[in-house]
């Protein structure tokens, strides 16, 4: 069987990503929740520990980023209830998002 050293899978993954913020216009991305964009959080994972955390960080990320959310204040601040039950809360929801409550 041929292994693939963990060092080559860090700089896939991170090459990938890299690409994908050079090919796909921002106009045709999904918004992000999150303050720190999926592929950003992912990117930072990987790069700051290794392969198999940024794996971790993608899965995490792919269950949580998804349309199908509630809002509600919270003591003036935004919250997210999120579709796999966790919570965001202001400083950690996009400028977008938190825009797009204010209307």
């Amino acid at each position: 069987m041929l292994k693939v050293p963990l060092f080559f899978l860090k700089w896939l993954l991170m090459s990938a990503i890299i690409c994908y913020w050079y090919i796909i216009p921002l106009k045709f991305r999904k918004t992000c929740l999150f303050r720190v964009s999926c592929s950003h959080y992912v990117f930072n994972s990987t790069r700051d520990f290794g392969f198999l955390h940024g794996v971790t960080a993608f899965k995490e990320r792919w269950h949580k980023c998804r349309p199908g959310y509630k809002t509600e204040l919270i003591n003036n601040k935004l919250c997210l209830h999120l579709i796999d039950g966790s919570n965001i809360y202001s400083e950690d929801i996009s400028e977008s998002i938190i825009r797009e409550n204010k209307k």
